[in-house]
């Protein structure tokens, strides 16, 4: 009988909270990333300057998760970042975005 593939390695720590990161942002579940969710979750100051990058990688206006995987961790140099600074970025990030991401909260109500 054939062997069936190896399963895939586990994903690192940075990657786990990437995966996280990712699965808050996709707020419509497609498995891609638009510019709407994308600045949704990351605030005015994170979406746009993702999504020229991506364009310039692939030109189909969506992030993959791999594609969300690769453009975080190479934003993380191993000259300049320590692995354990990554993770504290990355948790910062997780942080940063479960906070934009919660729905807002109900408004007063009235006297």
């Amino acid at each position: 009988p054939e062997e069936a593939a190896p399963p895939p390695p586990p994903p690192t720590a940075e990657e786990a909270i990437l995966i996280k990161v990712f699965n808050l942002i996709d707020t419509d579940k497609s498995g891609t990333l638009s510019p709407a969710e994308l600045k949704a979750g990351l605030g005015a100051d994170g979406g746009e300057d993702f999504f020229k990058w991506i364009d310039e990688v692939d030109g189909d206006g969506k992030i993959s998760l791999p594609e969300w995987i690769k453009a975080q961790l190479d934003a993380f140099s191993p000259d300049i970042y320590k692995p354990e600074e990554i993770t504290k970025e990355l948790d910062l990030l997780l942080d940063k975005v479960e906070n934009n991401m919660k729905p807002p909260p109900p408004p007063p109500p009235p006297p």
